[in-house]
């Protein structure tokens, strides 16, 4: 190929899951047993023709987005069109070229949530009301706000550093006991009630210092974002509901999972609770590292939990890229509010050096509130039913 030197191979892949977009299907590229794959909405797997697949897996090294062309009526075109579910009889009459998107997958298609720059007089930061007045309305309106610095509301460096540690603690202490587990019984299935292993190398945690109200009192209380959350709320009667650490371990090798997280919402609509509390529960985030697009972002689709969406169908039908945000370019302790109903996802975490740790992990706190008439049903629904470590534990 031009200014390669040589012919790219499949074993130069690292992160091997691209999206494929013909014909307003969305068709999976991926890597299984040495052999490119096109998976199609039928979940069928087939080799990709070969006339691409160098094309194909230079971009995969370059890690961009490139388009790959096939002839019209060509045998290539034919097949790539019946692996997106059109019939043998009509995509051999398809008298148009097949023009394939190949779009890497664990980079989010979204624009970097901020927060607007607000000043008082004489360039002053945002007075604490205002600030609590505009989150308020953008978590109505939008679904999620966002508090960026100590100066708006999010944690300092020493509070940082505390929840890191915290997160760490209980994280290396959980993956020596899921390897004596594994080591028992390969099938394990790592489900805790305070441990779980999830898709896309995720842990997601519950260290049980985080409920300790002498260390960590400001997630508990008085904190800029409890005045947002009882400014949304509009009442005072609402409390936390679950507390741990999302930790996103580097997709660095080709394997199975890597994978993004499926589009989803943390909660349903609760038409019972709309009436008199809207929102009625929120999810906090606080990445405990600074964020980039390739250190495991969260994506979310603006509005939509105001909409009456199958959040499902965005894996198939991606949402327009100007509707997504994510929390790519935020700072360790920022803080992120979104309504429970929103629909999000997570992205893969492909960058080590830039976590922490000896595996180089992504850490995010996750918060869960909710006025005290909503039944949290994380628990139930999400984790198992005894515990990974002996001790001491949160709520």
């Amino acid at each position: 190929m031009p200014g390669t030197g040589r012919t790219p191979k499949i074993q130069d892949v690292v992160v091997i899951n691209f999206e494929a977009f013909v014909c307003g299907t969305s068709t999976s590229i991926v890597r299984q047993d040495g052999v490119l794959h096109a998976v199609g909405r039928k979940q069928q797997s087939h080799p990709v023709p070969a006339t691409f697949t160098d094309e194909l897996l230079l971009s995969m090294q370059e890690g961009g987005i490139t388009k790959v062309s096939l002839p019209a009526r060509s045998k290539e075109a034919e097949q790539m069109l019946m692996r997106c579910g059109v019939r043998r009889s009509e995509a051999a009459t398809v008298a148009l070229d097949v023009h394939i998107t190949l779009v890497q997958i664990c980079v989010p298609g979204g624009a970097r949530l901020q927060s607007p720059t607000s000043m008082g007089r004489g360039g002053q930061p945002e007075p604490l009301r205002r600030l609590v007045a505009r989150c308020a309305s953008e978590l109505q309106e939008k679904g999620i706000t966002v508090l960026q610095g100590p100066e708006q509301g999010g944690f300092t460096p020493p509070e940082v550093k505390l929840l890191r540690e915290a997160s760490l603690r209980f994280f290396d202490l959980a993956l020596e006991r899921m390897r004596e587990e594994l080591q028992r019984d390969p099938n394990r299935v790592i489900r805790f009630l305070d441990c779980v292993a999830r898709k896309g190398h995720r842990l997601h945690v519950k260290p049980p210092d985080l409920w300790d109200p002498k260390v960590f009192g400001f997630l508990h209380h008085r904190g800029t974002f409890h005045e947002v959350l009882h400014r949304a709320f509009g009442s005072t009667e609402f409390r936390l509901t679950h507390c741990g650490a999302l930790m996103a371990k580097p997709a660095v090798e080709p394997m199975p999972n890597n994978v993004n997280q499926s589009w989803h919402r943390d909660a349903p609509e609760e038409p019972h609770l709309v009436g008199q509390w809207d929102p009625y529960a929120v999810a906090v985030y606080i990445p405990l590292i600074d964020m980039t697009e390739q250190t495991g972002v969260t994506e979310f689709l603006l509005g939509s939990h105001r909409q009456a969406l199958d959040c499902d169908l965005l894996d198939k039908y991606p949402p327009p890229r100007q509707d997504l945000v994510s929390t790519a370019g935020l700072g360790a302790g920022d803080v992120v509010i979104f309504d429970i109903r929103l629909c999000h996802r997570g992205v893969l975490h492909t960058a080590p050096e830039l976590g922490v740790g000896e595996l180089g992990v992504r850490p995010v706190v996750a918060m869960n509130f909710g006025v005290n008439a909503w039944e949290d049903k994380e628990d139930n629904n999400n984790w198992g039913d005894q515990y990974l470590l002996s001790g001491p534990h949160g709520k």
